[in-house]
């Protein structure tokens, strides 16, 4: 390539290596006003096999509708329940691995995902200010454990009156068909409350497979 355009990079989660060409880095809220002014000539780009060996790992998890779920099906009935006008946010972790990489989003700040470790009670407090900011529109906190910080935040949440959805990855929690998960979402989102999801370890080992060790959960 002559030119990389990069946007949203986080360099806890890249390193150097990526740049293999000059750089002009442009925020996300710029991607808009670029490509009303930038084009390229019309022919067909391949995809390298790294993107279309995780597009096959991610959607082989959409047709599984039985409990426990895979991560991917779980995420895709996020992005349907919020359908691009809510916010999913999740703590760091496994979850928010999940959340990051595969929920299908229609447009910016649909997910909420810190890149820098150890930053629990982050979803349940972006979840509020999203409320706070959009009464009525969808959010949702994502955390793989039910901790302090989180428990404050519904207090919190509770004293705002605003309704805080939270879903709590747990391998004990109820291992819920699709439909059942997402009629208890929608349940979850219009009046808030806390719920337990128990989801499949497998796919994450087809992850492993095609790209190799994680080194960044968020």
């Amino acid at each position: 390539a002559d030119l990389i355009i990069a946007t949203g990079v986080d360099e806890r989660e890249a390193t150097a290596d990526w740049r293999l060409a000059p750089v002009v880095e442009v925020h996300p809220w710029g991607l808009g006003a670029l490509a009303e002014r930038v084009g390229r000539a019309r022919r067909d780009i391949p995809l390298p096999p790294l993107r279309s060996a995780l597009a096959a790992a991610t959607q082989a998890g959409w047709a599984v509708d039985t409990g426990p779920l895979p991560p991917s099906r779980v995420t895709r009935t996020y992005g349907e329940a919020l359908a691009g006008t809510g916010v999913v946010a999740a703590d760091p972790g496994t979850a928010g691995f999940w959340v990051a990489r595969t929920l299908p989003t229609t447009g910016l700040g649909g997910a909420q995902v810190p890149a820098a470790a150890g930053t629990t009670g982050f979803a349940a407090a972006c979840a509020i200010v999203a409320g706070l900011l959009r009464p009525g529109a969808p959010a949702l906190a994502v955390v793989d454990a039910w901790g302090e910080e989180t428990a404050e935040l519904v207090e919190v949440a509770e004293r705002l009156a605003v309704p805080l959805a939270v879903e709590v990855w747990d391998p004990d929690g109820e291992a819920l068909a699709a439909d059942a998960h997402a009629d208890r979402l929608a349940r979850l989102l219009a009046e808030g409350g806390v719920a337990t999801l128990a989801t499949s370890p497998d796919q994450l080992a087809e992850f492993l497979a095609v790209a190799g060790p994680v080194t960044a959960w968020a």
